[in-house]
């Protein structure tokens, strides 16, 4: 997964990236620009990359095809599970953002 969000500086950028960290997206990441700031969320821990076939040979029996399809589903419904915690996160963060700074 990657969300890439222009924050107003990189004060709220250090503060987004802490969240998205805490909420397990590891791989995320600051990218300062010339005019603006970009805080980059994503994550690849739950990658599966596999090859099937290389120049034109098939390199895995249907059995094997199928348990990967097992396992690529599963990550599919971790990653799904993983974005739900990094929004409850953020609109948590928001909610306590906002009410310090009174707004």
């Amino acid at each position: 997964a990657i969300l890439h969000v222009r924050c107003i500086d990189m004060d709220r950028a250090t503060w987004l990236l802490k969240l998205a960290i805490g909420a397990g997206f590891r791989e995320s990441g600051i990218v300062p620009g010339k005019t603006k700031v970009m805080c980059a969320i994503r994550t690849t821990s739950l990658l599966l990359e596999v090859p099937l076939s290389h120049q034109g040979r098939v390199l895995a029996s249907e059995a094997y095809v199928s348990h990967l399809e097992g396992v690529a589903n599963e990550r599919f419904q971790l990653n799904a599970q993983k974005l739900r915690r990094l929004e409850r996160t953020l609109r948590e963060g928001l909610a306590e953002r906002s009410a310090e700074e009174g707004l």
